[in-house]
């Protein structure tokens, strides 16, 4: 899906997410804010703090392309969290096939 968009031309970041900003703010549909450096994770970001707005006034929610970026950050976000809650195990955990006594 390819939307129009409307992109603040106020650079409202900074650091790395500055710099991407700086290049997909000229952007005019989704498709060109992916092909001008921004990411699914951007876009759907920028939209949520207002950053861009959809020139056809519609609810950003209602569009695959945001709701694919929702999807796939929260995947991210389960991916970690599982990932750190490996961490605090011992080393060897209570796995059955870890016997010490042998």
């Amino acid at each position: 899906q390819n939307l129009a968009i409307a992109v603040a031309q106020t650079n409202p970041k900074s650091g790395k997410s500055a710099a991407r900003y700086e290049l997909y703010k000229k952007a005019t549909t989704t498709q060109g804010f992916l092909k001008l450096g921004g990411s699914r994770a951007d876009l759907q970001n920028d939209l949520v703090r207002d950053h861009i707005k959809l020139q056809d006034g519609s609810d950003w929610r209602e569009h695959a392309i945001v709701v694919a970026a929702l999807e796939a950050r929260a995947q991210k976000i389960q991916a970690q969290q599982q990932g750190k809650s490996g961490e605090d195990e011992p080393p060897g955990g209570d796995r059955p096939d870890n016997d010490s006594t042998s």
